[in-house]
Parts: C-alpha cells; structure tokens; sequence
C-alpha cells in the first residue's frame, strides 16, 4: 500500500483570523486545497496574492491516495469554492478527480479568477490599511519562505524564462525627465550597507562578460559625448570625502588582483 500522499492546503497570509469550516478551523483564511505526493506542493507558488507568497501546510500526511482525494473533495465542500460564490477557494473542480498535473487551461483559469475578481475595488482589501501586527506576521512569513533556496532559486528561474519568452515592458519607451528626476532624487542620499555591497559582489563574482556584449556596449556609447554639467557632476562625486577610496588603501593582495585583471582586458 503506498502512503506517501498527502493534502495540502494554501492560506492567505494579508487575512490573519479565525475561518471554521464545519469542523475543519484555520489561523488564516484558506484559498487552495490541493492532494499530491513529492514536491506537489510547490506546483501553484505562482498562484499568490499580490506577490506575497501564501502560507503552504500539509493538513493530512501519510495516506493512501484514495484517502487523499477524498480528503480533498470534503474540505473543498466544507470550505467553499469562489467561482460557484460559495468560498474563498479558487479551485475550479470539486476535487477528488485525481489530477496530478494542472493543464495550462486550469492555469490561464485561474489566472482570469484573480485578474477579474482581485484587481481595483474589487480587491478585498482596496482602501484598507494593514495594522503593524498584521505587517509583522506579513512579513516574517515573507522572510521564512524567502530563505529556502529551493524558493529563490525557482522565483529566478521563473523569471528568467518569462524574459526569454517576452520583453521587457520597458522596451523601446523612454523614461520622461519627471521620472527621472523622480528617480534620482530617491537615491540621493541613499548608501548601500556593507552586507548589500557584499551580495553583490558575491553575485558578480565568477561572471564573464562576452565579447558580442562588449561590443555592443562599445557600439551604443559611439558618438555619445559628457555634457560640461554632467563632467562636473561625475567629478564632484569623485572628489575628497566623496570618493569611495577616500582614507582607504588597497591591500598588496587587491593590487596585485588589479594588476592582473587589467592584464588580461581584451580590446576590442
């Protein structure tokens, strides 16, 4: 007999309360329940709400998939679904039909539900605060679920397969000169901390830049000349106290690490 399934279940972490279903109760309200075994779990992350990632329990372990999918089926009637105005849930089936992998109909599907139902006033919390506890819970789950690799590492994947497929929604428009201003003035004043710096680096480090991407660099600043204001600017961000070096010295090490990057500079 295999006992390695299990049903999970999706809550909304923005609504913090007491929800009973009968005899089924929660610390947050529900809005997906599903059955699977393995990683099944993971396979609606995109399904969130306002980006917040939900907070993911397995209610029941253990079982046979019989068990599960019936499981699955009384909590989705005792909870409701919101497509029939019964619920909170955004399931679009009954449950306890066995489907192990959502088609990319379900997906667009539910994608339509939140579109539709969770954008404007008609989201349930447009015009509403939330209070500092409910910040507080908010985001130390955000925080909890952001520190598994396992989570980061698909967010990125997400993302970088999204922009193989699509474009930028910045492409081919030009920022006005009030949002650029707008941009610069929030960064004035603003310095990264020393544990920002060194992520970064960390995240550069081992990165080769190629030799097309270099060229088209070259290509694109072709041309381009420093106005005397903007020469002036980038020589007093430089100068004194103002400098990033200033009072520093770079050790033996980082010279001779230096030395050797710029011997190895391909010109192109």
């Amino acid at each position: 007999m295999n006992n390695s399934f299990y049903v999970y279940i999706y809550l909304d972490q923005q609504k913090a309360n007491k929800y009973k279903y009968g005899k089924y109760e929660f610390d947050y309200e529900p809005f997906y329940v599903g059955k699977g075994k393995d990683n099944r779990w993971k396979d609606h992350l995109k399904c969130t709400k306002n980006n917040i990632p939900p907070i993911i329990i397995k209610y029941c372990e253990n079982m046979t998939e019989l068990d599960a999918l019936n499981l699955e089926k009384k909590l989705i009637k005792a909870i409701g679904r919101f497509d029939l105005k019964y619920g909170p849930l955004v399931n679009l089936t009954d449950g306890g039909d066995g489907a192990s992998n959502v088609s990319e109909l379900t997906k667009k599907k539910l994608s339509d539900i939140y579109k539709n139902n969770y954008i404007g006033v008609k989201h349930p919390r447009y015009g509403k605060k939330h209070s500092t506890k409910s910040k507080q819970i908010i985001s130390k789950n955000t925080k909890k679920v952001m520190n598994q690799p396992e989570i980061i590492a698909k967010i990125k994947k997400g993302i970088s397969e999204y922009y193989k497929n699509n474009n930028s929604p910045l492409l081919g428009k030009k920022l006005t000169k009030k949002t650029k201003e707008k941009m610069r003035l929030a960064k004035i004043g603003k310095r990264l901390s020393e544990q920002h710096k060194s992520k970064i680096s960390e995240s550069n480090k081992g990165r080769i830049v190629s030799i097309e991407t270099r060229q088209k660099i070259r290509e694109k600043h072709i041309g381009k000349k420093l106005s005397k204001e903007t020469k002036e600017k980038i020589s007093l961000t430089k100068k004194g106290k103002n400098h990033p070096m200033y009072g520093k010295h770079h050790s033996k090490e980082t010279r001779k690490k230096m030395s050797e990057a710029k011997k190895n500079i391909i010109k192109i």
